[in-house]
């Protein structure tokens, strides 16, 4: 297996057992967290917060930092929508590690804000990585797998991005996990494809 296959493997890998060690560690967790985004999990006062913020926030964002870095030596760097796809995907990884940097406590209404703005600021850099990255795999590849993979990534987010914006009575922050955990998905055969192209 390549570096690039690699680190979005770990990176995805990593918050899943972030969540786990989240939830076992945390019995009542599971029905807490479903009101929460998954950009807000590093709570004050949580059972091995140390653990669950490294494996959920770190090392995540630091793979997609570095798998980053790696496509700026891939052969896309002619297209302009690349390189801006490139970009956002190092400053979502930068923004994923900043999450892991502020603890988050439910009783201050202030940081509720500021999650929220940083949540719709993680999404649109997702939305813009994914249609930018999908616009430029269309021109470049010879075999369209990638594109309908970045395509299909990008009408789920779109699609649930949309939903939420008719749901007013939900609190629940289901939708937008669900779109930060496809760009996870996403990520590793964006990674593998990369591997076999560099």
């Amino acid at each position: 297996m390549k570096q690039n296959t690699s680190f979005s493997i770990l990176s995805l890998l990593s918050l899943l057992v972030g969540l786990i060690i989240l939830i076992l560690a945390n019995p009542n967790a599971s029905q807490e967290l479903e009101n929460l985004p998954l950009t807000a999990f590093n709570l004050d006062g949580i059972n091995l917060h140390m653990p669950t913020v490294f494996f959920i926030y770190v090392l995540p964002g630091l793979c997609i930092v570095i798998f980053a870095i790696n496509l700026f030596r891939s052969k896309m760097e002619n297209f302009v929508l690349g390189k801006i796809s490139k970009t956002a995907i190092l400053f979502s990884g930068c923004l994923w590690i900043l999450f892991g940097l502020m603890s988050y406590s439910p009783f201050t209404e202030n940081q509720y804000s500021k999650i929220v703005l940083l949540t719709l600021v993680f999404l649109v850099l997702i939305f813009c990585i994914l249609l930018f990255f999908g616009i430029s795999l269309n021109f470049i590849c010879k075999k369209k797998t990638p594109f309908y993979i970045t395509l299909a990534a990008f009408a789920i987010v779109f699609i649930m991005t949309f939903l939420s914006l008719f749901v007013f009575d939900d609190i629940t922050w289901i939708r937008t996990n669900l779109s930060i955990l496809v760009f996870f998905i996403w990520l590793v055969p964006l990674g593998y494809w990369f591997d076999k192209v560099m």
